[in-house]
Formats: C-alpha cells, sequence, structure tokens
C-alpha cells in the first residue's frame, strides 16, 4: 500500500490567529508547499515557488500529526500554504480530529477536495485585482468551488469569505463581488493589505495602520457595505511581528 506524503514547509505553535474568524484564536499551523496562484503581493513565496519549497520534507498524515503533537498545547490546527487543497488531506484531518483538535483551512477557492467538508472553519479568500489573479478561468473555478462548498455546508460548520483590499480598486471589486455571493448567513471579512516582505517598507506596522484608517473611513461611509455587514480586520501577527515567520 502506498502512503501519500505532502510538501510540508513548517510546522509551528502556537501562535495568535491574525485574520479571519479566528483572529485572536490560538492555533497551530501546518504550512503546505505548492499553490496554483502566483499573486503579486504574496507574503508566503516561501510556499510558493517550487524552486522555494522544492527541498520541503515529505510527510505523511501520521508524521504531520505527530509533529503537531509534539508542540504545546493549542485548541486549533489551521492548514495553510501556498494552498492546502492541492492535496488530498483526508486521513491528516482525521487523525487531527482524533487527537482533539478542531481543523482551520484557508484557500483561494479554486480547487474542491472532499475532506473540506469535514473541517471546522473554512476560510475562502477570493483574490482581488491588485493580485493578478482576477481571470475568467479562476472565477468560473470558484462558482464551481462555491456551488460544492454550499452543499457540504453542515451543522457546525464555519464558512467565512475574505478578501484583501489594497487600494480602492480592490474595495469596489470586494464589495460587487460580496453583493454577489448569494444570502448563506456567512460572516464578510475585509483584510488591510499587508505589503510583501521584498517591498521597501521602512515601518510595516505604520503602513498597515494607516490603510486601516483607510478602509476604516472607506466602509464607514459606504451604505453598501453596512448593509453585507462586513467585518475590518488587518493582519494582527502582523502588527505584532511584522514579517517575522513562525508567529
Amino acid at each position: 500500500m502506498t502512503v501519500s506524503t505532502f510538501p510540508v514547509v513548517e510546522v509551528f505553535g502556537p501562535v495568535v490567529q491574525g485574520e479571519g474568524p479566528m483572529a485572536g484564536s490560538l492555533t497551530h499551523f501546518v504550512r503546505f508547499g505548492g499553490c496554483g496562484y502566483r499573486c503579486e503581493w504574496c507574503d508566503s513565496l516561501y510556499a510558493v515557488l517550487p524552486e522555494e519549497w522544492k527541498d520541503a520534507p515529505r510527510l505523511d498524515a501520521g508524521e504531520i500529526t505527530n509533529d503537531v503533537n509534539a508542540l504545546e498545547d493549542a485548541p486549533w490546527v489551521t492548514l495553510s500554504g501556498g494552498n492546502p487543497a492541492m492535496y488530498q488531506l483526508g486521513e491528516l484531518v482525521e487523525r487531527l480530529h482524533a487527537c482533539g483538535y478542531r481543523v482551520a483551512v484557508e484557500t483561494q477557492g479554486d480547487t474542491w477536495r472532499p475532506w473540506l467538508a469535514e473541517v471546522d472553519s473554512l476560510v475562502l479568500s477570493p483574490k482581488p485585482p491588485s493580485s493578478g489573479m482576477v481571470t475568467d478561468v479562476n472565477l468560473r473555478k470558484w462558482q464551481r468551488f462555491l456551488d460544492s462548498c454550499y452543499r457540504a455546508v453542515r451543522s457546525g460548520y464555519v464558512t467565512a469569505i475574505k478578501i484583501v483590499v489594497f487600494d480602492t480598486t480592490d474595495y469596489e471589486w470586494a464589495i460587487q463581488f460580496l453583493r454577489d455571493v448569494p444570502d448563506r448567513g456567512w460572516p464578510f471579512y475585509l483584510s488591510v493589505g499587508t505589503p510583501p516582505p521584498d517591498d521597501d517598507i521602512e515601518d510595516v506596522r505604520l503602513e498597515v495602520c494607516d490603510r486601516w484608517t483607510w478602509l476604516c473611513d472607506t466602509v464607514i461611509a459606504d451604505r453598501r457595505a453596512a448593509r453585507l455587514g462586513v467585518r475590518l480586520l488587518p493582519q494582527l501577527h502582523v502588527l505584532a511581528y511584522q514579517h517575522a515567520r513562525g508567529v
């Protein structure tokens, strides 16, 4: 019997989740290498570019679970990337649940996997124009993903949509995008865009705070946002640690 293995860039925790519906919660992270997107402002290219993660250890579900169990206590495990939905992680989710963890996933929504219906929190993060990833092909993939997600909704299953906003174009796109999503009672988050690590920004925290003020003022003045019930967040881990890894 062949055992499936996966490229694991890093396993760390506990840390404080910095964004989305779990913001402020203690979690472990398992970061997988690989992604079908190449966002202009990606903050984890080391898990996206094949030349960066090609030498990452390949671990099976049992080995990953053992690595998580070796960390200090946390109630959540977040499967991240790259894009964890590239892989068949059903056995890993089962093992983590058996160890008492709740499992969260964030994905851009281009590849549906049946195991995504078994996690406890699924954050869908469609990418706005500034990412360079808004194409007809990607939007069609998103719609197919969303249709599969609707069929998977069950009691206790937390689904949210989070869109990163860097500028006015992103904001207008995000508002229209959320208006087009059928009402399922899912929370909508707008996340302030953080400059990528390779930007020549002297003080990342100050830059993020300035953008946070702009986004707050923009949403307060926009009745469409109020009707949608959007929730706003910066990346809390960036305010605490800037671009440090493993935090």
